[in-house]
């Protein structure tokens, strides 16, 4: 006899279901554990940093260049982490880092197109 690895009921030999819940013990799979990887860890990392600073460097015209420089930055990383982590299991906050970054970099986007279009200059006159 087994012990059901959900309910602790014990298995009766033969038997292809728990009686308690219902766990299947010919189509179960095992749980696979992904460890954290120390470069997912860090690509999410740095684009989300990278999407902060779009946000933060497109609000200064001057460095509004460097802003949309640092959109791209952020697309590219928190892009490159979310390939790494497809149908992984256990990465969801490293996902969710990620998903964050592609907002700033969104946002980032947004507040470079609005101030360049405000920018004297810009743009034909007639």
């Amino acid at each position: 006899m087994s012990l059901c690895p959900f309910c602790g009921e014990e298995i009766v030999e033969g038997k292809t279901f728990c009686s308690r819940c219902g766990y299947s013990t010919t189509l179960a799979l095992p749980y696979p554990h992904v460890k954290v990887n120390f470069s997912n860890l860090l690509f999410a990392l740095l684009g989300l940093i990278a999407g902060i600073g779009s946000c933060i460097f497109s609000l200064i015209p001057s460095l509004n260049y460097v802003g949309f420089l640092l959109v791209l930055t952020a697309l590219g990383f928190s892009g490159i982490t979310l390939e790494k982590l497809t149908r992984k299991m256990d990465t969801v906050p490293l996902k969710i880092l990620a998903v964050a970054a592609l907002i700033l970099a969104a946002v980032g986007y947004l507040l470079f197109i609005f101030y360049n279009s405000r920018m004297p200059g810009s743009g034909s006159h007639a």
